[in-house]
């Protein structure tokens, strides 16, 4: 039985469910999987759903590779693991889980999942030195993969689809006469922007009936509760859900505004259902809302965007124009059969 180490930077949101389906996908093809990241409920409902077929182990990877010592630590932790579970493949998904392995004395397959875009609080010339970081990263591992076009030289990208896609239907367009309504899907955090959502909406609303419903927790919810009462804001929080169909069902179109990002699940879920998406112009989001999507760089342009889908017919229309171009783009499965390819060039 072939073994695989998966080495996660995080076990929440989008790279959760990556590394979720990663497991599962090699566990149900008879390999033995072993999964560490740091710790989230998330990896024990794996573990129940493959009947114990796939181990986790919690590891206490820090917040960023700047913090030396915990990185120095976890590698520790990970080249003891390695030696008791030694693995055909060792698969890192983000950068800190690469140095980790590196510092551990492992080559790994890597995969990075955000873009290059930056946040407030990144520290003088950070971009800089993450570029060179990740300029670097091909020549530090057996393949790297990318899941958002923008690498280049010696990345490989690799679109990876949703994992509800499978499971998602195409959804018929709300009555014209109900109250246009946007979703947020996403976490409340830092590099995401749902200030600029709740500012959005909040302009519309000024001369067109509109609603906005916020989908996800975070550290932001609090300011961003102020900030709606403060502009009086038709926007409520509903808070983490797994319920998403039931939020799209009633939606007119999905936003995400971010300072990085890579293919959002959010985006694809809400146009493969049929609903039309409003997004920061970025690499991977331009990609995937090429066609039936609304891409914006600034508040007023994500206003004009919201007002215009606030016709029933101009909405639908672009709705089922997204449809079509993301089951152009992805298919369920993606990208782990191209990921087994991979392992099989690779060899023992």
């Amino acid at each position: 039985m072939k073994c695989l180490l998966i080495v996660a930077d995080s076990s929440i949101g989008g790279l959760g469910a990556v590394v979720r389906g990663h497991a599962e996908w090699f566990s149900n093809r008879n390999w033995r999987v072993l999964v560490a990241s740091k710790p989230h409920s998330s990896l024990s409902r794996l573990t129940a759903k493959n009947d114990h077929s796939v181990q986790t182990v919690l590891m206490d990877m820090p917040n960023s590779v700047r913090d030396v010592s915990r990185i120095v630590g976890v590698s520790r932790q990970l080249r003891r693991l390695y030696a008791d579970f030694p693995a055909d493949i060792v698969h890192c998904h983000g950068v800190r889980s690469l140095v980790v392995a590196r510092l551990a004395g492992i080559v790994p397959v890597v995969t990075v999942h955000g873009g290059l875009g930056s946040v407030t609080s990144d520290p003088t010339a950070y971009r800089t030195v993450r570029r060179l970081g990740l300029a670097l990263t091909p020549s530090l591992s057996k393949k790297s993969f990318s899941a958002t076009p923008e690498y280049g030289r010696g990345w490989t990208f690799l679109p990876h689809a949703s994992p509800r896609l499978a499971s998602l239907k195409s959804l018929s367009f709300p009555p014209h006469s109900s109250c246009p309504t946007f979703l947020w899907i996403g976490r409340l955090e830092e590099p995401k922007r749902p200030d600029i959502f709740v500012r959005a909406i909040a302009q519309v609303a000024e001369t067109k009936r509109v609603a906005g419903i916020v989908l996800g927790d975070g550290s932001l919810k609090d300011s961003l509760t102020e900030l709606v009462n403060r502009l009086n804001a038709p926007v409520d929080f509903v808070g983490e859900t797994d319920d998403i169909e039931s939020y799209l069902r009633g939606a007119w179109g999905v936003a995400l505004f971010s300072g990085y990002e890579a293919l959002s699940f959010s985006l694809q879920e809400a146009m493969w259902v049929g609903r039309t998406v409003v997004a920061s112009r970025l690499p991977g989001l331009a990609w995937l809302a090429r066609e039936g999507g609304l891409l914006v760089d600034n508040l007023s342009e994500a206003v004009e965007a919201f007002i215009a889908l606030t016709d029933p017919s101009h909405a639908a229309n672009r709705g089922s124009s997204a449809a079509k171009n993301v089951r152009r783009l992805l298919k369920p499965d993606m990208p782990w059969p191209t990921v087994e390819a991979a392992y099989e060039e690779l060899g023992p």
